[in-house]
């Protein structure tokens, strides 16, 4: 009994010590409203990256049979790791751009619907578990998937023949992280001047050689320097590999357009493209095999002192079962 009545005691002084609870205030008519219309804005982005991303899987699909086709009638796995490279980024950027352009749309939407109410409203915010914050959350997390999912495919259509030809294969791709907040009416908070992302790598070794690693990569920057209009060819200030046996980079790695079409404000300078062969930082035009170590690697991008890593593995037979 007295311990019942000393817990009750305490119950009350900490009741009484606490600030009272106040209940937020109920949304006003046009609040609700606002609130129902970013809910259907919402639900078309959603759908409408996932139509994109579904098209985005078909084509890698066909990419991807189409170098196997190649492998079986007789091309050398080496000098078809620069095609799958190439194949792997134009999947990372369609999932970025389905991504992209669907949040993109959806937020210039909502920043509308902001400025109609004359400042912000709850459902709006990031990080506050509601509409807008649950929709990004999602959105971020079926890119990943998609990207599990096209790797899955990779390691069934291609892998497993480039072992039957004593070659093997490490792939990793990497979405860059967007982060996107409603501001105001027709704005749209995010950031312009992101750091360099690393985002597909591919690496082969054959089974029966050591030190014959060879090495892929594509990535997204952004030069803060660069403008529509000038002669000067923007560039990434550098992509750095290091591993066990020593460090290796390029200078003034060109920066291209998202398209084929001449840089300017609708086609910026914001990929890259970068190859190791060796580690004495001489590019080689497709040799019959690297001279890479095997064994996890360290890559760097770096533009304007601003870094983006990533890790790979140059792959050892011994790590093949």
């Amino acid at each position: 009994m007295r311990r019942t009545t000393t817990l009750l005691c305490a119950a009350v002084t900490l009741t009484l010590l606490l600030p009272a609870w106040t209940p937020a205030p109920p949304l006003n008519k046009q609040q609700k409203q606002a609130r129902a219309e970013l809910r259907v804005t919402l639900r078309e982005m959603l759908k409408e990256q996932r139509q994109d991303q579904l098209e985005a899987m078909d084509t890698f699909r066909s990419c991807l049979l189409s170098l196997r086709s190649d492998l079986l009638d007789g091309a050398q796995p080496v000098s078809l790791l620069e095609p799958l490279r190439d194949c792997l980024d134009r999947f990372v950027e369609r999932i970025v751009l389905a991504e992209h352009d669907s949040c993109l749309k959806a937020m210039t939407r909502a920043g509308k619907l902001l400025g109609n109410l004359g400042g912000t409203a709850p459902g709006f915010g990031r990080g506050d578990g509601q509409l807008f914050d649950q929709a990004m959350t999602r959105l971020r997390s079926r890119s990943r998937t998609r990207l599990d999912q096209g790797l899955r495919l990779l390691d069934r259509t291609l892998v497993m023949r480039f072992e039957a030809q004593d070659y093997t294969l490490c792939v990793r791709a990497r979405a860059p992280e967007l982060d996107f907040a409603v501001m105001v009416e027709d704005d749209v908070l995010i950031d312009r001047r992101p750091a360099p992302w690393v985002a597909v790598m591919v690496a082969g070794s054959s089974l029966s050689q050591e030190n014959d690693g060879v090495l892929f990569l594509s990535g997204y920057s952004h030069d803060p320097d660069w403008s529509p209009g000038l002669d000067d060819t923007p560039r990434l200030d550098a992509v750095e590999l290091e591993c066990r046996q020593g460090i290796t980079y390029q200078k003034g790695v060109p920066l291209v357009g998202m398209t084929g079409e001449p840089l300017g404000e609708d086609n910026p300078p914001v990929r890259w493209f970068a190859s190791f062969w060796h580690l004495d930082d001489k590019l080689v035009s497709v040799p019959s095999s690297g001279s890479l170590p095997e064994g996890n690697a360290l890559v760097r991008a770096v533009q304007h002192g601003v870094v983006g890593t990533a890790s790979i593995g140059i792959p050892d037979r011994k790590s093949v079962v």
